[in-house]
């Protein structure tokens, strides 16, 4: 494993210096060593399409996936080589998984739009396409933001705003960490307590979600946030009981909160 691993990463090197010949044989040498190296699958894929060779292609993104399959580039990769080689119904649920778990990838998004568009589905390929510039721009606001934390790092307000950019790109270990910068510089803030366990329950963490909850509201038992925040987590775990003591606490400690009266129409149905 580890002569694919530094034959495939050699081979990397080489294709971006574009010595194509050099490339392919270390990923042959890494594929010798280990049938089963998802990179040297994913980057021999990425070379063959460079070439043109879209078939031999398809077929190592596929075994790249296979081996590798959490690894949301590899289902990229292969869905847009399925939407190059004019096989968009085959592309499509490769790429719904990405831009779902990925929603601010720009390459997916927009192969997800050019597939909607092949099959006929003009009004969902129009969304999709209409997303990648609102894409480019909060790439924009990325840069920005990066640029602020760079410039004033102890401020947590800088923090704040590249969390919520990186929150809207599906960066979430970038947000995180952002969430994390801005806490250690105001650890008695509730919100950003209430954000990273907010943040854990958008990534499909409940546990760490219900944790993080729990803890805030050990600190701060009145904190109507986020027993409403906490209540939602119940609720999509499926425990409605909880759920419900959560938004009726959360309207105890804050009258009248909209949100929480809507929560427990809605259980209530």
């Amino acid at each position: 494993a580890a002569v694919a691993a530094v034959s495939a990463q050699i081979g990397r090197t080489y294709s971006f210096l574009g010595v194509a010949d050099s490339a392919r044989l270390l990923y042959d040498r890494a594929l010798a060593a280990d049938t089963a190296s998802a990179p040297a699958h994913a980057w021999l894929s990425e070379l063959l399409e460079k070439e043109g060779r879209v078939d031999e292609a398809l077929n190592h993104a596929r075994l790249a996936l296979q081996f590798n399959p959490m690894d949301l580039e590899n289902g990229y990769r292969l869905g847009r080589l399925y939407v190059a080689a004019g096989k968009p119904d085959q592309a499509l649920p490769f790429l719904s998984v990405v831009v779902r778990r990925w929603p601010g990838h720009e390459g997916a998004t927009f192969n997800m739009g050019r597939a909607l568009q092949a099959v006929g589905r003009e009004e969902e390929a129009r969304a999709y396409l209409d997303r990648v510039e609102a894409l480019q721009q909060l790439q924009e606001r990325a840069t920005v933001a990066e640029l602020g934390v760079e410039t004033y790092p102890e401020e947590p307000e800088r923090w704040t705003e590249l969390a919520g950019v990186m929150m809207e790109l599906g960066h979430w270990a970038r947000a995180e960490s952002a969430l994390n910068a801005a806490r250690a510089l105001r650890p008695n803030d509730l919100s950003l307590q209430s954000d990273l366990a907010s943040l854990a329950f958008t990534r499909g963490d409940t546990t760490t979600a219900l944790r993080r909850f729990d803890a805030l509201l050990v600190r701060d038992s009145t904190y109507a946030d986020g027993w409403l925040n906490l209540g939602v987590v119940h609720a999509v775990s499926g425990d409605t009981a909880a759920a419900r003591h959560a938004w009726l606490t959360a309207l105890r400690h804050k009258p009248g909160d909209p949100d929480a009266i809507l929560y427990l129409s809605q259980l209530g149905r």
